[in-house]
């Protein structure tokens, strides 16, 4: 299997999560690839609930997420179709720099998944994920967007 293969199996790793986040969605930010590292004590980037609109920026809100740092993302729990996630370079969303969207193209249901990295365009069943590249966003994420239908 090809290296470019093998980061897109790794993409769609869907697992159950427990019963406890119920139909509570959690987005958390890893400063190293394919999330969490049980070697690692550095931690989250930034965790965050994702069942309402947010608009975070990392760099005002040093206390709830790290300024570039995050490299990539591990959705738990339920999230609605429809729902959006969109991180910027830029602390203000401006979309003159990269910025990596997500769109729930179905509900998750008590899921766990897996997002490596912020610098590939993909789909599934369950999102649609596009990249817009100017000079990479892996490492340098400084704002989030959450954006849930009613």
């Amino acid at each position: 299997m090809s290296g470019k293969a093998m980061l897109f199996a790794i993409l769609i790793l869907v697992l159950i999560v427990p019963p406890c986040l119920g139909n509570e969605g959690l987005i958390e930010l890893y400063p190293n690839h394919y999330g969490p590292n049980p070697h690692d004590s550095y931690g989250f980037s930034c965790k965050t609930d994702a069942n309402k609109n947010q608009d975070i920026n990392f760099k005002s809100n040093k206390i709830r997420c790290k300024n570039d740092d995050a490299k990539s993302m591990v959705l738990n729990g339920f999230f609605q179709k429809g729902t959006t996630i969109i991180l910027y370079d830029h602390p203000d969303g401006k979309r003159s720099d990269d910025w990596f969207e997500i769109v729930f193209l179905s509900d998750m249901t008590r899921v766990r998944y897996v997002i490596p990295t912020f610098e590939h365009s993909f789909q599934d069943i369950f999102i649609k994920a596009t990249y817009h590249k100017k000079n990479g966003l892996n490492g340098k994420v400084s704002r989030m967007e959450i954006r849930v239908p009613h």
